[in-house]
Order: C-alpha cells, then structure tokens, then sequence
C-alpha cells in the first residue's frame, strides 16, 4: 500500500541491558529517546530547509492495547489508533502488542521469539497530510528465557526452543537486549510530508497503484523521448496540474543540457542535484564512456557513490568528478548503508623533504592541494611546470601550472597555483621550468579566500616534455 515498500528498508539496531533494565520505566526511557532524536532531526531539516512545516510533538503519550480497546471496543486495531490520535494524542507509544486482548483478539502479530509481549510496542506519530496514525518504529525488549518459554506454550510452538538461538538464549548464552527497527521510506514520507512511499523512492508503478495516486492528487508523468522535453511541456504540467514541488528522475543516457537549458515555467527553480553511481562498475563507465557518465555529474550538488567496499579507489573517483565539478560534495556508500570514511591514499610522500611531484600525479596533487591547502601549509615541493605570465600580471607574480584534460580534448582546462616570485619578469610566458618551492597558506584574490600560493626556493629552465598535458586518471 502506499506506506509500505516491497522490500524492508529500516535502520535496524540492538543494545545489550541487564535484568534490571527489564522493566517498563527503561523501555520508556528509550523510546523518549529515540523521539528525542527523531524530533532534532526534524529540527535539523527545518533549520536546513525552512520551507519544510512539519512539527513533531515531544511529548509522548503512554497506552496498552488492552487500554486502547477498551477505549473503542467498536473499531478494528488500526482504527482505535487513528481515533485515539486523532483526539489530540500526537506523538504515541502503543505498548503490549502481540499478546491476546480480553475479546481474544490481538491488536496485532508479534512472533512470540522476538518481543517480550508485556514490554514491546510500536512508537506512532500523527500524519496530518494522510489523516492518521504513522507507525515510525516497531521496538521492544527482547524475550528472556522466562518470556520466551511462556510465549512459546501460549502460540503452540514449543517445537522452536530447539532451533539455535532459542537453545542458547534458555541455555544462558545470550544477553539480554533492547532492540527496534525505524522505517527509513516511513521517516521520509512524515518528513517531506508526503503521501506515498514511492515518492521517496525509485520505484515501479503497476497501473492500480498510478490511478490511485492520481485520485490522491500525486501525477506520476513518463516523458519517453529526449526530445519530448520541452519548455512547452513543463509548461503545460505546471498548468495542468499546479504542483507543489516536482521531483525529476533523470534518464542517464539523455544529455545534461536538455533539462539545464530547457526553460522551466515561471516559480520552478532547482533546489538540488543529486547523482548517484555503483562504485563496483563506475570505473568500467570511466574507461568506456567517460564523456557521457561525468556529465551526469557536472551540475551535481552531492555525488554519491553506492555500494563501495574496501577495494573501491575512492581517490580515483574523486579525482574524476572534481574535476569536472570542483563544488561537488562526493558521499561513499558501503554496501550495508554506512559510510565509508577511510582517508583516500595519495601517490606521493607528504613526508618527504621536498615532495617530488610526477607529471603523472600533478593532477592529482592540484586537487588535493586545493581542497585540502592546510595540510601542504610549510611544506616543500618540485615539479615540472609551464608558466603563465603575461605583461599585464602583476610584478612579483606568475602561475606555474600544467594543462589537464578531464575528459576530452574539448575540456582541457589550465592547473596552475599563484606564485610570488621578485624576478618573476624574468621567466618568458609559456616557458617551461622545473620550481621548487615552499607553500604557504594565504588569503588570495585569485582563490576567493585562502588557499596555496608557491615562493620559489629554486628555479631552472627545463625541456618541454613528448607529452604537455597532465590527466586525472
């Protein structure tokens, strides 16, 4: 339906307590804290973007299912928490769920290995734009060898305590834990204030689901043909259907330009460029088809490279897109859904006493150096360089660089770093020598801020090299 996805995506976690933690007041505790933190990142969104309007109460409101019927004996399970909500209850705890109510119906199904049954429950908050309660997380301290036999006899299923982890669990080999599962898609929708789960992912739409997003007022529109996006289609979308917000799913193998050049109707401006790339084939695109994948990645605000392990060069795919798009923010993926935040290696020493930089690693070094100026503050470097210094640059001042190619010869672009040089007159424009020079980290005009700017320690005229372009690859 249109809150649950076809796979399970949740954000799933597990603490080991002792058995004085068994109690309700501890199972309390961590769901106000688990809303305390859903609630500072709905704060977080907001500051971030404040056209979101969404506001979570902190204040959690505790009940039992068996308090829950008794309430509305005359509606079905989902339907008391929605009456219950809707009478003011916004942010609520619905505890004991799994065990048989006094109508000897349960409010719902809980496996009796899982859960203890008296101390679990489901954290729901009110979801105005669908008009009932939103299941957040479904948690709970987990069954002890007592709970575990109880609720094995009450299903009929004593069979299980024999499959692994039941034995150990009554043999005393496992702790005891507090775990739960947040729905990420769920966490979503609440927050962008959204109606169905597919408009937080990328998904496929069966024909049910698209005539019940129309009759929600959710247009789901395919444009088949690269050349169908026009200014005259946005246009009549925006009149037809008087959205809210639009969100593109972009076809990989169109050009950039036909969307960044296409003019979009009066109102619409594009608040973010997301672009995302398998870490286990990119390089294989890189060698096959550079042109076409980096210029998905061009007008990129975050880049994120899914599904890395710990072979994935990471520096080789940075490299790639900076330099094609300096501004991006580039996030690694792991497989499982964390980040990957171990350092990028450099080809280089930094340690050396002079650090001798390669034609094969100029790119490289450029990049690194640009983003990363403060660790290169003091230290020493050689390289070969071409040099840019025309009469009307300043006196003292010249750019030593190389020209690089990102991705053809259309893109060949010129790395250089300001240099303060006293005989710089002296150095003709577009020769070649070979600098060795300290960094120093200063505020600069050229940079827009700090960044690294070279004083010579020596200089010496050099061959042109066989080849005079540098590469990021």
């Amino acid at each position: 339906d249109n809150i649950h996805s076809v796979y399970v995506d949740q954000w799933d976690w597990e603490k080991v307590i002792t058995r004085e933690d068994r109690t309700a007041e501890y199972l309390k505790y961590t769901v106000r804290s688990i809303v305390g933190a859903v609630c500072d990142t709905c704060d977080a969104l907001r500051r971030a973007f404040p056209q979101l309007n969404v506001k979570l109460d902190r204040d959690v409101t505790f009940i039992t299912t068996q308090e829950l019927e008794d309430l509305y004996p005359g509606l079905a399970p989902s339907e008391r928490e929605t009456a219950f909500m809707r009478d003011g209850h916004r942010t609520v705890f619905l505890m004991q769920i799994g065990k048989t109510l006094r109508s000897g119906q349960k409010h719902d199904g809980r496996a009796p290995d899982y859960d203890d049954w008296e101390l679990n429950g489901d954290i729901l908050m009110w979801d105005g734009l669908l008009d009932r309660a939103l299941e957040i997380s479904s948690m709970g301290i987990r069954v002890n060898p007592d709970a575990l036999r109880r609720q094995l006899a009450v299903r009929g299923c004593e069979e299980r305590a024999r499959l692994p982890f039941q034995k150990a669990l009554l043999d005393g080999e496992l702790p005891q834990t507090i775990g739960g599962g947040i729905g990420q898609s769920r966490m979503c929708i609440y927050f962008l204030k959204k109606a169905h789960v597919g408009e937080v992912q990328s998904s496929l739409w069966p024909q049910d689901v698209q005539t019940a997003c129309k009759e929600a007022n959710i247009q789901l529109l395919m444009i088949e043909k690269e050349e169908d996006l026009t200014e005259t289609l946005l246009k009549n979308i925006n009149l037809q259907y008087l959205p809210d917000q639009v969100f593109i799913e972009y076809n990989g193998t169109w050009r950039m330009d036909t969307l960044l050049e296409t003019k979009l109707p009066e109102g619409w401006t594009i608040v973010q460029s997301l672009a995302t790339a398998d870490a286990g084939t990119f390089d294989m695109y890189l060698d096959n088809m550079r042109a076409m994948i980096l210029e998905q990645m061009f007008q990129a605000d975050v880049v994120i490279f899914n599904r890395c392990t710990d072979d994935t060069q990471k520096g080789k795919f940075r490299r790639a897109v900076k330099a094609v798009n300096r501004p991006a923010q580039i996030v690694y993926e792991r497989e499982d859904g964390t980040l990957d935040e171990r350092e990028e290696e450099l080809p280089f020493d930094l340690n050396q006493d002079v650090i001798e930089i390669s034609d094969e690693d100029y790119a490289i070094w450029y990049m690194d150096a640009q983003e990363n100026y403060k660790k290169y503050d003091g230290k020493k470097v050689s390289f070969l360089a071409l040099v840019y210094n025309q009469d009307k640059m300043k006196k003292g001042v010249m750019v030593p660089g190389r020209f690089a190619m990102t991705c053809c010869i259309e893109d060949i672009t010129f790395l250089g770093f300001k240099c303060r040089y006293p005989e710089s007159k002296s150095i003709p424009h577009k020769s070649w020598i070979r600098i060795t020079a300290e960094i120093r980290v200063e505020f600069a005009m050229e940079y827009k801020g700090k960044g690294p700017v070279l004083y010579p320690i020596h200089i010496e005229t050099a061959k042109e090299p066989e080849d005079e372009l540098v590469y990021f690859s």
